[in-house]
């Protein structure tokens, strides 16, 4: 049985993160900056207030975060990034998932990014998993791809 941690990201994560991140995760952040796997996780983590390490066995398999949303007091941008490990432990991921939306909804009023429209998965997870608001898709990223704009805003 895999044994599951979170704990505080080291910049030692970053390129162990980096060099095993899955193919949708890279396609996405090359969308969005043109950013290569280690150069995009390492500024997410670097611009992060709160930024933990997923572990499985030890190994770490994903990096995920909020970053301070520039305009908006108290406003915060998350974000995740990893290995294809995180299909295979989808029902860890989802049950540990509201556990850190309400941690990470604890400290910040407002939290706003953008997902991938090709990124299946992750537009369900953030809407029906983490609550988020999900809108319909937006031109975004160096490119222009595809994008939805996904939000929360406490009450």
């Amino acid at each position: 049985m895999a044994i599951f941690d979170v704990t505080i990201t080291s910049l030692r994560d970053v390129p162990v993160v980096a060099e095993k991140m899955c193919s949708m995760d890279q396609r996405e952040i090359w969308a969005s900056g043109r950013w290569a796997p280690e150069a995009g996780l390492f500024s997410a983590v670097k611009q992060s207030s709160l930024c933990y390490t997923w572990s499985v066995d030890g190994e770490p398999e994903a990096v995920f975060g909020v970053a301070p949303l520039r305009n908006v007091e108290g406003g915060g941008s998350p974000w995740l990034l990893g290995s294809c490990l995180k299909n295979e432990y989808k029902r860890e991921i989802l049950r540990k998932s509201r556990y850190w939306m309400h941690e990470f909804r604890s400290r910040f009023r407002y939290l706003e990014n953008y997902v991938y429209t090709e990124n299946r998965t992750s537009v369900r997870w953030l809407r029906d998993w983490c609550g988020f608001n999900v809108e319909e898709p937006v031109p975004f990223g160096s490119d222009g791809e595809l994008f939805h704009r996904f939000w929360w805003r406490r009450s």
